[in-house]
């Protein structure tokens, strides 16, 4: 606690003096080692990543938000859900079994694709 109060109440020329262990040249040589290591550490980083698509075979920049299967069983999910909501139209032409049918393959052919 003491010490904190001697710290708290000198004066610059004291603290400078008396606390200041790293000399100002040494400083210059801790920055520049510091922005160093920080230009180093990037470039391994760097090294890294190029190393990681490299091994992926540019798998990771080449790859498609949606495959066409998976796309063919949204356009089923898409037919049975038309055909659930016109069902009282679909059931005049086609009859409630064949609706129903069409309605029950579309959904599972929807969630095999999908």
């Amino acid at each position: 606690m003491y010490q904190l109060y001697e710290v708290q109440n000198r004066s610059a020329e004291e603290h400078e003096a008396f606390s200041f262990q790293i000399e100002r040249e040494n400083l210059k040589w801790l920055y520049n080692a510091k922005q160093d290591f920080s230009k180093e550490m990037d470039r391994a980083n760097a090294l890294e990543d190029l190393n990681a698509h490299a091994n992926l075979g540019g798998k990771i920049f080449k790859r498609k938000t949606m495959s066409p299967s998976k796309l063919t069983g949204l356009g089923y999910f898409g037919f049975a859900g038309f055909t659930y909501m016109y069902f009282p139209h679909m059931v005049m032409h086609f009859g409630q079994s064949m609706t129903m049918f069409g309605m029950s393959a579309a959904s599972i052919m929807g969630m095999i694709k999908f």
